[in-house]
C-alpha cells in the first residue's frame, strides 16, 4: 500500500508538470539561450596598480551595468572618475572582502547550470508572453549589499549573497532564517521569480490578505510551472523539515486563519506577518515557517487549476478575481 500510494504522488507531480507547456514542447523559434554577463569576475580581477586604464576598460565592456553598479551598489555618482576609482580599489582591497571575492571566484567559476535553468524558464515565458521583453542578466558582488537588482532591462544577482546558507560571513550579516535560500541553487529562482513579479504587479480588487496571498501564489505557481523540474520546496524557498510540518498542519493552519477572520483583514502589518520573511507565521505559531500566507495561497491556486482544467496559464494570470479563485478553488484541507 505505501509504495502504491509513492507511485501516485510521483504521478501527481508528474502530471502537475505537463499540464502546461515545457521546453520540449517549443517551436525552435521560442527558445531562448541565456548568457550571464560576468561583471563580478571582470571587477575581481581588475588590476588594481592601474585603475585609469582598468576602471575604462571594465565601463566598455559592461556599458549598460556599469552606471547601476558604480550609483546603486558603490553609492558614486557615475561621473565621479577619481571617487570611483578609489572605491573600486578600497573594496577589492578591503581584507574581508577580498577573501569572499575569491571564494565568489571559486564557487562561481562555471555558471553554466544556472545559464541552462534560466534559459529553460525564459523559454517558456516567452513562449507564452512573446510581446514581453526579456531583461539580461548581469552577475556582481555585492559587499553583502544586495541579492537582486533590476529594472526593465536587466536583472542582476549579488553573487556573493549565494554562497551557501552555512558560510561563515553569513552570521555575521544576516539572521539564520534568512540564510536557507542564500545558495547557488536559488540564484535562478530567485531571476526567474523577479522576472514574473516585475511583469505582474499586484492586482487585486481589495487590499485584503485573501488578495495579496492568491496573488503572491498564482505568481509562485507561474513559477513552478516554468521551472518544472524544481521541487516545490526551492519554489518556495523551504526546507524539507519547513513543508512537512505544513502538510501536516495544514488542516490546523487553514483554521486558524479562518477562525481569526484574517482573511478578509487589510491590515497591512497583518499581511506582513502571513506574506514577509521571518522565524515563523506570528498569527499561527510559533512553530511555523515564515510566510505561510503564500503556502496556503499555493494549494488554493493548486485546487483551482485542478478543479478549473481549461484555464490557461495567462489567464490565470489575468484573474485577478480572488475572492471568485477561492469560491471555484473549493479548497477544504
Amino acid at each position: 500500500m505505501k509504495k502504491i500510494f509513492s507511485i501516485l504522488i510521483i504521478l501527481l507531480a508528474f502530471y502537475s508538470c505537463n499540464k502546461n507547456v515545457r521546453k520540449e514542447d517549443l517551436n525552435e523559434s521560442e527558445i531562448v539561450k541565456i548568457k550571464i554577463n560576468r561583471f563580478d569576475s571582470a571587477l575581481i580581477s581588475l588590476d588594481t596598480t592601474n585603475l585609469v586604464s582598468s576602471v575604462r576598460r571594465i565601463s566598455s565592456q559592461f556599458p549598460e551595468f556599469k552606471n547601476i553598479f558604480f550609483s546603486e551598489i558603490l553609492d558614486f555618482n557615475p561621473t565621479d572618475s577619481s571617487g570611483i576609482q578609489m572605491a573600486i580599489k578600497t573594496y577589492l582591497k578591503d581584507s574581508a572582502f577580498s577573501l569572499v571575492n575569491e571564494d565568489v571566484l571559486l564557487q562561481f567559476k562555471n555558471s553554466e547550470d544556472i545559464e541552462n535553468d534560466i534559459s529553460d524558464a525564459f523559454s517558456v515565458f516567452f513562449h507564452y508572453y512573446p510581446q514581453k521583453k526579456l531583461p539580461k542578466i548581469y552577475f556582481f558582488v555585492s559587499g553583502f549589499n544586495r541579492s537582486i537588482y533590476f529594472n526593465d532591462n536587466i536583472i542582476a544577482v549579488g553573487v556573493d549573497m549565494y554562497m551557501g546558507n552555512n558560510y561563515p560571513k553569513y552570521q555575521e550579516i544576516t539572521y539564520k532564517y534568512l540564510t536557507y535560500t542564500m545558495q547557488r541553487k536559488f540564484v535562478s529562482v530567485d531571476v526567474v521569480s523577479t522576472l514574473l513579479f516585475r511583469n505582474f504587479p499586484f492586482d487585486g480588487k481589495k487590499d485584503r490578505l485573501l488578495d495579496h496571498m492568491l496573488y503572491r501564489a498564482k505568481v509562485l505557481y507561474f513559477l513552478s510551472e516554468l521551472m518544472c523540474d524544481r521541487d516545490r520546496m526551492d519554489i518556495l524557498g523551504y526546507t524539507q523539515e519547513q513543508w512537512k510540518w505544513c502538510e501536516k498542519y495544514e488542516k490546523n493552519i487553514w483554521a486558524s486563519v479562518v477562525e481569526n477572520k484574517d482573511l478578509f483583514s487589510t491590515d497591512t502589518q497583518l499581511i506582513g506577518k502571513y506574506l514577509n520573511d521571518a522565524p515563523f507565521t506570528e498569527p499561527v505559531a510559533q512553530e511555523s515557517p515564515g510566510r505561510l500566507g503564500a503556502w496556503v495561497g499555493l494549494r488554493i491556486i493548486d485546487a483551482f487549476m485542478r478543479n478549473n482544467p481549461k484555464v490557461t496559464i495567462p489567464e490565470l494570470m489575468q484573474l485577478n478575481d480572488y475572492q471568485y479563485i477561492l469560491q471555484e478553488s473549493n479548497y477544504k484541507p
